[in-house]
């Protein structure tokens, strides 16, 4: 029978989670699926390398290549693909029981959809987060939202699944982006294709010390501002600019520049604080939410009060 879907997963260094993630993967039921695990140049001293060739299931395949980043990867599996669809799972993320059945379902049944995204929960070593915050009103109401990147923003890449012949037209992943490749990836993708969210929350996104927000913060933040530029001028029918051109006009203003450290200082901080609290370490968790609430009360107090009306909606819904 032919492969309906190939779930890629980019690995680097990927001990310890990577296990579990790929044991939430093999126990999908549906639909007829391969697994393709892309060892981009892990150097854990053999660890992930081991790991990966002690694999045995018939549904698994293996490419191992040398270091070239996360956007080439992804690129590699688009291309090494034999399914219809596609879906990504990252390393250290964990799949719902029927995340790929509901997923597959719906693109199946609504063959004007290109690409699905679906809603997370977060976690860490001792909690999990149910992310109201993060949950349109729709959603909280068990809605499809039309995803539009503009207006939404980023969401998590290890939720996506689509059509291959889509992600492999509209260029896959740019390495100029990195590390807001995915967010410019939705900006292109809601441009020229039809995309859902489903208010399912089919992901349990990993939080943890080594993730790659920590360490590329700042260079996100500005790289999501770029993408979003590059957005804008796409829409209105100009060329893009480059990251130099776009950093030069953005720092043109002191003010300009110092409030939006301020905004990403806030957003660090308020971050963090969830990755102590989901950790189990509550009073370290203290500090930085303080931090994070003086320096940007605004987005802290958006946060709290859109997951907060969104309890509510969710409770009357039931």
């Amino acid at each position: 029978m032919s492969i309906e879907l190939t779930v890629i997963v980019p690995v680097y260094n990927g001990m310890p989670h990577l296990a579990e993630t790929v044991d939430s993967i093999l126990v999908q039921p549906r639909p007829r699926f391969e697994l393709l695990l892309i060892n981009d140049g892990s150097n854990d001293e053999g660890r992930t390398r081991s790991y990966l060739d002690s694999l045995t299931d018939s549904r698994v395949r293996v490419i191992h290549k040398d270091n070239e980043g996360l956007c080439l990867t992804m690129n590699l599996g688009f291309r090494e693909a034999r399914g219809t669809y596609v879906a990504r799972v990252d390393q250290d993320d964990l799949c719902a029981p029927d995340r790929f059945e509901v997923q597959h379902t719906y693109l199946e049944s609504h063959r004007t959809v290109d690409v699905v995204f679906s809603h997370t929960h977060k976690f860490g070593d001792k909690q999990v987060w149910r992310n109201p915050d993060k949950m349109s009103g729709a959603t909280a109401q068990r809605q499809v939202v039309i995803y539009d990147a503009l207006q939404h923003g980023s969401i998590l890449h290890s939720t996506m699944m689509g059509k291959r012949s889509v992600l492999l037209a509209v260029g896959g992943y740019r390495q100029a982006y990195y590390p807001a490749d995915d967010y410019d990836l939705g900006l292109r993708l809601t441009e020229h294709y039809t995309v859902h969210i489903l208010p399912d929350a089919l992901v349990l996104y990993r939080f943890h010390a080594g993730a790659n927000t920590y360490k590329y913060f700042d260079r996100m933040q500005m790289t999501s501002r770029w993408a979003k530029d590059n957005a804008k001028r796409r829409r209105s029918g100009l060329e893009e600019r480059s990251f130099g051109d776009y950093v030069h006009e953005a720092t043109q203003s002191r003010w300009t520049l110092l409030n939006r450290k301020r905004k990403d200082a806030g957003r660090f901080y308020i971050r963090q604080a969830g990755q102590y609290f989901l950790d189990g370490h509550y009073a370290r968790a203290v500090f930085p939410f303080v931090i994070g609430a003086l320096v940007a009360p605004y987005a802290l107090y958006s946060r709290l009060s859109r997951g907060a009306r969104n309890m509510i909606r969710s409770a009357v819904s039931r």
